[in-house]
């Protein structure tokens, strides 16, 4: 026997729980503050993600950056790692969903979703686990007949994944 299965045989004898997405957490999303005020972007060392850090990296390299002016007066929010990223609006969605780990606190765009786990859920965990969904996800709540693909949202909160003790999270 390995080890996962002694810890499911004691931690989940009569299997897991299976929650909704909207109930793992707290879903943050974002905006683009004004290109055109300098004051938002420039010396700016606040990361500030987008779709296109999520599909590139995976969301382990932020690349944009803002001011500290631009989290002061526009409607941004430091989400705090470890969280969780899916890509919510971007024609890359017509070939694959973007879903990343993002180990430190970080601010998004609007295209984008943040989920930073409830007490008891591992982000990384999710993390996998929405990995391992991705193809049926998309496949569910994508859609492309715009001309922005998008995430039907009410679809992918909805969308259940199972949750098993931390133990045993942690362990996968």
């Amino acid at each position: 026997m390995n080890r996962v299965d002694e810890l499911i045989r004691q931690f989940a004898p009569d299997g897991v729980q299976y929650k909704a997405l909207r109930d793992v957490g707290r879903w943050v999303g974002g905006i683009t503050p004004s290109k055109a005020n300098a004051k938002y972007w420039d010396g700016g060392s606040i990361p500030w993600a987008t779709s296109m850090d999520v599909s590139a990296t995976n969301g382990s390299e932020i690349r944009g950056r803002i001011t500290q002016a631009a989290l002061n007066e526009t409607s941004l929010r430091m989400v705090p790692g470890p969280s969780v990223a899916v890509v919510m609006r971007s024609n890359v969605l017509r070939r694959f969903l973007p879903i990343g780990y993002v180990s430190i606190d970080t601010t998004v765009n609007q295209d984008l979703r943040l989920l930073t786990t409830h007490e008891g859920i591992d982000a990384r965990y999710v993390y996998w686990a929405l990995k391992a969904a991705s193809g049926r996800i998309r496949q569910s709540c994508v859609r492309t007949d715009g001309a922005m693909a998008a995430v039907n949202s009410q679809a992918f909160f909805d969308w259940r994944i199972p949750v098993p003790p931390i133990a045993l999270q942690q362990e996968l």
